[in-house]
């Protein structure tokens, strides 16, 4: 049996950040349940194609998942292990933000198989988090990780991000101690893009942004930091704990024997709403243990084999039908301009024969 991977977009948030580019916006219970509806079909229709693939992991990702109810991430994965084959170590994780989850859903997720979250915290300082436009605190963030915790989740990664506006490299080394100190799994940190038409670009002469030599330090800081802290960095952005047993990093593959799942290698099932550029990564740094306990990088190019799917059938159409439900958001406010030229940007349909 060939393995396969299976992406879920989610497209709704409570408010876009002011930095976030990728195809999420508000949204009504309504439009949600819409949406969650045409994505079970998609999940079917798709699932005839690889009848001969057994799925290794799935991934909840968006917009915030978390602002689905616990019964439809239940019923998107309940789906799911009906129309495709399942491995019986299959990881399957879930993004979700503070201010979002009750421990309602939280006791869901376990019973319906998720077995790793990851979190958007991005900074522990409360000043940066409003600079961005996130909607919680840090205390806000501990909540929803003690509450994972007490759940029972094993395998937490947690979304951190440097560069940011008013951001040292005093803040930034504070922000990794102060996560290193909760000892999630993986930690996962990303460095500020502007990118084009978001508010953070538009209104960038509003901001304070550390120079490029700041920048760099910070990143610097984060290998070394981390590092220090047994955390070894296994992707370009991505680093975790060491001594992990393999059943809690099949996702990210560090273990002796690794196989880090690329974008489209092995195969990836994108359902709904995506990004090509997500999918399709010339280049990946991977980590394999051994060696004397070191790290080591690999590099291999990507292999694409014409087996992602984003926006494809059903849920196309539902984007199309739907765009007033983007276009209407707060980002027109904050920016002034639409959000279609971003969906037109994001969105591509995938057919047997290719892309369009």
């Amino acid at each position: 049996m060939r393995e396969l991977s299976i992406y879920i977009h989610i497209p709704f948030c409570v408010r876009k950040c002011l930095y976030c580019d990728f195809l999420s916006a508000p949204a009504g219970r309504k439009e949600m349940e819409s949406y969650v509806n045409l994505l079970l079909r998609e999940i079917e229709k798709q699932s005839i194609f690889y009848g001969d693939h057994t799925v290794i992991s799935i991934f909840l990702g968006g917009g915030t998942p978390s602002l689905l109810s616990g019964g439809e991430v239940e019923r998107i994965l309940a789906r799911i292990r009906k129309n495709f084959i399942m491995a019986p170590d299959v990881e399957i994780t879930m993004e979700c933000n503070p201010g979002t989850v009750t421990p309602e859903k939280m006791e869901s997720y376990i019973a319906s198989g998720i077995n790793r979250l990851s979190i958007g915290l991005q900074s522990t300082e409360d000043e940066e988090l409003a600079r961005i436009g996130r909607i919680h605190s840090y205390g806000d963030f501990l909540e929803i990780y003690e509450l994972a915790r007490g759940a029972g989740f094993g395998n937490i990664n947690i979304d951190l991000m440097s560069g940011l506006p008013g951001q040292s490299s005093v803040s930034w080394k504070k922000t990794l101690e102060r996560v290193t100190a909760l000892l999630p799994e993986h930690i996962s940190a990303y460095s500020l893009i502007l990118e084009e038409g978001t508010p953070l670009y538009v209104n960038q002469s509003g901001y304070t942004f550390p120079t490029e030599e700041e920048d760099r330090e910070m990143y610097a800081l984060t290998g070394e930091y981390l590092a220090e802290a047994g955390y070894c960095r296994y992707e370009i952005s991505n680093y975790g704990r060491e001594g992990l047993p393999a059943a809690t990093i099949r996702f990210t593959g560090r273990e002796a024997i690794t196989r880090v799942l690329d974008w489209g290698h092995p195969p990836w099932l994108t359902t709904c709403a995506g990004k090509i550029r997500r999918t399709m990564r010339p280049m990946r740094f991977v980590w394999r243990a051994g060696n004397g306990g070191k790290c080591r990088y690999l590099r291999w190019k990507s292999r694409w084999r014409n087996l992602c799917f984003s926006a494809c059938g059903l849920c196309g159409v539902w984007i199309r039908k739907n765009l007033s439900v983007f276009s209407e958001s707060p980002w027109r406010k904050s920016t002034g301009s639409s959000l279609r030229p971003l969906l037109r940007r994001a969105c591509f349909f995938g057919t047997r024969a290719g892309l369009r």
